[in-house]
C-alpha cells in the first residue's frame, strides 16, 4: 500500500473554524487502480456544521460510493472515505473535488495521484532469468 502526500483544507481566512487533512492511497481492484482518499474534516465551533462533498471532474473520474455528507458534531471530527477510478483519460487528470460546509465553499485539488505499475509475474528479479 502507497501512501501519498497529506494535506491541509482550511476553509477560513480569519481563524480556522474548520479543516481538513486527506491521504492518497494506491490499491488493486480485480487489477485496475483505484485510489483511496480518507478526508479527515474537524470542527472547532460550537455548532454542529454539515458538509457536502462531490466530485468536480466526473467526465474523467468516476466515484465508488456516493455518501458525499456529514454532519460533524461540535468540537468534533469525522472521517469520509471515497474510492476514486480514473474512467477517462482523455482531458482533465486531475482529481478535483467541492467542499461545502455551513458558511464556506471550497475546491480541493487531490495531489498524489500517481499510478505505480504493478507487473504479475515480475518484471526483473530471479524468476525473470
Amino acid at each position: 500500500m502507497k501512501t501519498e502526500n497529506v494535506d491541509n483544507i482550511p476553509l477560513s481566512t480569519d481563524y480556522t473554524d474548520f479543516c481538513g487533512h486527506y491521504q492518497v492511497l494506491q490499491l488493486e481492484d480485480e487489477g485496475k487502480t483505484v485510489f483511496e482518499v480518507p478526508i479527515l474534516l474537524r470542527n472547532y465551533l460550537d455548532k454542529n456544521q454539515n458538509v457536502n462533498i462531490r466530485l468536480l471532474t466526473d467526465g474523467s473520474w468516476d466515484m465508488v460510493g456516493k455518501t458525499t455528507t456529514s454532519i460533524i458534531p461540535p468540537f468534533g471530527s469525522t472521517v469520509m472515505k471515497f474510492f476514486f477510478k480514473q474512467v477517462s483519460y482523455n482531458g482533465i487528470e486531475e482529481l478535483n473535488l467541492f467542499l461545502k460546509n455551513e458558511n464556506n465553499e471550497k475546491l480541493v485539488r487531490i495531489q498524489g495521484i500517481n499510478y505505480k505499475e504493478v507487473f504479475i509475474p515480475s518484471f526483473i528479479g530471479e524468476s525473470r532469468e
